[in-house]
């Protein structure tokens, strides 16, 4: 197989995942970088002789990734809930009831849609809803 070769760098916190990844599977770091890249373009790799990666290879990334998306959706729900307060604060106190009422409406109807189509975080929600009240 003809291969060839390629230099990059890296940031000093990527290097040090790719070197844990190979220390702990007592793999080259090159041989390391190479699956990742294989695995990222999609290609098992076996045609060209080189192995499929390990899962616990791609793990690690995908945790950091995870935990960085969890971070960012917190606040964006936070930022949310404080505009939907400060609208709420604007409407005219006659008309909140109203506005709660139609939004509970549409809240539960979305709900209902969502559990005839199967939906399984849906069917998680109701679940627990009714986990917390006790039927």
């Amino acid at each position: 197989m003809a291969s060839g070769s390629v230099s990059v760098r890296l940031p000093d916190e990527i290097m040090a995942q790719i070197e844990q990844i190979a220390e702990s599977r007592q793999a080259k770091v090159s041989d390391v970088v190479r699956e990742l890249i294989v695995a990222g373009l999609g290609s098992s790799g076996e045609d060209e002789g080189i192995p499929t990666p390990a899962p616990a290879v791609m793990e690690v990334p995908w945790r950091e990734m995870e935990e960085r998306l969890a971070v960012l959706l917190g606040r964006v729900i936070l930022d949310i809930g404080i505009i939907n307060q400060m609208s709420y604060r604007r409407i005219p106190k006659e008309e909140r009831k109203d506005l709660w009422e139609e939004s509970a409406r549409a809240s539960v109807e979305r709900l209902r849609v969502k559990l005839k189509a199967g939906d399984p975080e849906a069917t998680k929600l109701v679940a627990l809803a009714r986990t917390l009240q006790g039927e």
